[in-house]
């Protein structure tokens, strides 16, 4: 070897002792040769989440036994293989898994020699890789429902995981999202990909199940008869329904036809096109009234829908469906026919009337509703006995008596309900008096009337959650259209669902700071959050959303002092991750401040609003503005504010062969210098730059080569003023990920 590659050798070994994280380990990562889907993505999801916090792709060996050589090793399987079965020695860990259920999970770790060995297992598949997120979330990570926080500082302290024994069981056996349709705000506007990285980031949550309600104007579930209905789902029939578009002037609530090109202060360049919907809606004209289009409409998102629905059936999260109220007998045998041949289906929910919420529900009226559960239960167990039917809707049963239905339906029926008044209401004391089937309690994550605005409920989950447990509840599902928004009440309703004990709001909120923002500040930032939870102003009020402004000059100041607070607590926030995240709060409470001066402030609503649009529902806020709370204003079109990126959707998991498209949207003066991204398989080799394929206003195509394996990327761009923009903020240090699902 000459002197010159010893002294580069040299060079090599002292930088990566300077930048490799004190103390880190390099562990192997060993699961069963045997191993289902769950398990194999456990492992995989393990070694990605290590990537991020380490920057280290530690090995990943499909084997039934381990290397008694290796210094490190964390074993991941279900309880049953034998790579658990013949290397697990804790007796603790022995005696917690065979007293737990098939949805617990343990994690354990244990000395051997000297050797270190993390076992993550869980009784099922599944529960073993809800083990898998939950070892992620020791080394910093959290989940959210719109996307993963990997902390700005790497992860060291390995010495944390050296005590490790854990035992973890669900307090509901099912537990999950009702995003609810009819405003754009919520999935009237989610795509495929949007609901694959919901159902995705679900699962991380330790959640089992999607269920979507379906008014009869929205095009989730078909009525009609059997014979109108061809072999493979589609349909010959049909009439119109829609979901939210920026031109439709059929759409409900009140929202008015207003283009998006004519949208202020330059939201119009984050909108590729006027007539603004879903790819659900794609070249259907939402105002035809034309028997070939309503056709087509149906037949689009039954396709679509098959996409969603096999995917969530692949990911372990179970799925429904639900009618509006009762149909004639005759269209129940095409609702089954329909719904088994078009897209897989585990529960089919019978919603009870809207109005009952607000008027209650008679005798003579449940005795109705319960003729109409009777005739859908004998066609549906005659078409498509598989399918499971429930109860579902505004009301648990008649005033008179709660458990009418349950006394005279099949117990393998679940009964559902919403907390009523929007969640103003506690959760139905009836549920008690339901006995010996599965009923589930689905309270409201927000509010319809206060849509436009923030809503934090952390509390009012730990309450309805309480009681759900305490009336013998089996289900706990939340209910709601926006996702990162609500982000602390998502978390609240997921942990929740697994531990209720202890709960306290300023501890909740103290660990949801330092986890999104860093330790610095997190205990002064988590108790002005927990101040504000459920006491935040209302400063919409109905419509859905809108924005009124009736509070004196006194009270706006008293009212909205917190936001100030939060402004000199953003001093301590440290790193771009960090900083980019508080910022997203800090700018939606001055959003939120600005509404509550009505329409007397719109530049510094709008201003505060597109510094914090990083989601579909974002986007659908801004058409509320501009549809609904100021349909026949037209304001200056010019953006003005500092250059921002952002991607609406941010899947993390691709199929393999999948060639992944995204969209970044771009906020600038003027179009961008230059916008580029850049992608690598993970942890491998150098970035290689993709150009966009196409760009239309402000919004740039891009598509990822086919999966082969898993990849990281981020986007480059220079803005019109020569400003460099990274997407993630992070970037290129901690990238966005994309693991390919085994």
């Amino acid at each position: 070897m000459s002197k010159k590659t010893q002294i580069a050798g040299l060079f090599v070994i002292i930088l990566l002792f300077l930048v490799s994280p004190a103390g880190a380990r390099v562990y192997d990562i060993v699961y069963p040769k045997d191993s289902t889907f769950h398990q194999s993505l456990a492992a995989k999801e393990v070694r990605r989440y290590m990537y991020l916090r380490t920057s280290k792709l530690v090995p990943l060996l499909k084997q039934d036994s381990i290397n008694k050589k290796s210094e490190y090793v964390i074993l991941i399987g279900v309880s049953s293989s034998k790579l658990i079965k013949n290397n697990l020695i804790n007796p603790q860990a022995k005696v917690y898994l065979t007293n737990i259920g098939p949805q617990s999970y343990v994690l354990a770790t244990q000395d051997q020699a000297g050797k270190k060995r993390i076992i993550i297992t869980g009784v099922s598949p599944v529960s073993t890789l809800y083990a898998a997120y939950e070892f992620c979330q020791k080394l910093g990570v959290s989940f959210n429902i719109d996307t993963d926080v990997i902390p700005d500082i790497p992860f060291t302290d390995f010495s944390s995981l050296d005590n490790l024994i854990e035992v973890h069981e669900p307090l509901f056996n099912i537990r999950g999202f009702h995003p609810f349709h009819d405003f754009p705000e919520g999935p009237d506007w989610w795509d495929v990909d949007d609901y694959k990285m919901t159902i995705s980031q679900m699962l991380k949550m330790r959640m089992n199940f999607m269920g979507l309600h379906s008014y009869a104007n929205e095009p989730n579930v078909w009525r009609g008869l059997a014979k109108d209905v061809n072999e493979d789902g589609t349909v010959r029939k049909a009439y119109y329904a829609s979901y939210n578009a920026t031109m439709n002037t059929i759409c409900r609530w009140g929202y008015g036809n207003k283009a998006t090109g004519n949208y202020a202060y330059g939201a119009s360049q984050i909108f590729e096109k006027d007539d603004y919907s879903s790819e659900f809606m794609d070249n259907v004209d939402p105002e035809s009234q034309k028997q070939e289009d309503f056709i087509k409409m149906f037949n689009q998102v039954g396709k679509k829908l098959n996409k969603v629905f096999t995917y969530s059936q692949k990911m372990g999260i179970k799925t429904a469906l639900s009618i509006d109220g009762i149909v004639p007998d005759k269209e129940w045998e095409g609702v089954f026919t329909r719904i088994k041949r078009a897209y897989p289906l585990d529960y089919f929910w019978i919603y009870s009337g809207e109005g009952h919420t607000w008027s209650g529900l008679s005798m003579d009226q449940a005795k109705g509703w319960l003729s109409g559960y009777q005739s859908a239960e004998k066609t549906c167990k005659r078409i498509y006995p598989e399918l499971q039917l429930g109860t579902n809707g505004w009301v648990l049963g008649p005033d008179d008596d709660r458990s009418f239905f349950d006394k005279r339906l099949p117990k393998s029926w679940p009964m559902a309900a919403l907390s009523r008044h929007c969640g103003k209401e506690q959760i139905d004391e009836g549920f008690r008096h339901i006995e010996s089937r599965p009923k589930w309690a689905i309270p409201w994550l927000e509010d319809d009337p206060g849509m436009t605005s923030p809503q934090l409920w952390a509390k009012r989950m730990h309450r309805d959650s309480n009681l759900a447990l305490k009336y013998g509840c089996t289900g706990f599902i939340g209910i709601g259209w926006r996702t990162k928004i609500l982000e602390p009440t998502y978390t609240a309703m997921t942990q929740l669902s697994w531990e209720q004990e202890n709960w306290d709001a300023e501890e909740f909120y103290t660990d949801w700071a330092r986890r999104n923002f860093g330790d610095s500040g997190s205990e002064a930032i988590g108790k002005c959050f927990s101040e504000i939870d459920s006491t935040l102003p209302e400063p919409a009020v109905w419509g859905p959303g809108r924005v009124i402004g009736s509070m004196t000059p006194e009270m706006w100041i008293e009212e909205y002092k917190f936001v100030g607070k939060l402004a000199e607590l953003r001093q301590f926030v440290q790193g771009k991750g960090n900083q980019s995240r508080y910022d997203y709060w800090l700018n939606t409470f001055k959003y939120m401040k600005s509404m509550g001066k009505g329409h007397n402030d719109l530049e510094g609503a709008y201003k505060h609003l597109l510094a914090t649009v990083n989601t579909k529902g974002t986007m659908g806020t801004i058409a509320n503005w501009e549809n609904l709370n100021l349909a026949n204003w037209q304001g200056p079109k010019e953006y003005k504010w500092e250059p921002r990126i952002f991607v609406t959707t941010l899947r993390t998991h691709v199929e393999k062969g999948e060639k992944l498209k995204l969209a970044l949207r771009v906020l600038d003066t003027a179009d961008p210098k230059s916008v580029s991204l850049y992608y690598r398989n993970m942890g491998q080799g150098q970035f290689m730059k993709i150009s966009p394929l196409q760009q239309i206003r402000h919004v740039y195509q891009f598509q990822l080569p086919q999966a082969s394996g898993d990849m990281e990327y981020y986007f480059d761009v220079e803005s019109s003023s020569g400003a460099r923009l990274m997407y993630p903020v992070t970037a290129p240090e901690i990238t966005q990920t994309l693991v390919m699902l085994p």
